[in-house]
């Protein structure tokens, strides 16, 4: 998106079947007027949880997420 960037703040790390709360705000010189929804993965889903997409409100610069350790299999 032209004149815009998005940075990742809070969260602590994060243990097999706790959470912590994240933070995504969009850095921007343009309007805020519409709300943004932003793509979220994890680069290993086995270890940590993130919801699929956020959005961040119209008029607003950010919003919070859940992260969520994954247990490990009790084979």
């Amino acid at each position: 998106v032209g004149g815009q960037s998005l940075a990742l703040s809070g969260g602590t790390p994060v243990v097999a079947g706790a959470t912590t709360n994240m933070t995504i705000t969009r850095v921007t010189t343009n309007s805020i007027v519409n709300p943004l929804v932003v793509s979220l993965s994890s680069d290993d889903s086995s270890i940590v949880g993130v919801p699929a997409s956020v959005t961040i409100p119209g008029g607003q610069s950010n919003t919070t997420f859940v992260v969520t350790g994954v247990a490990p299999d009790a084979s």
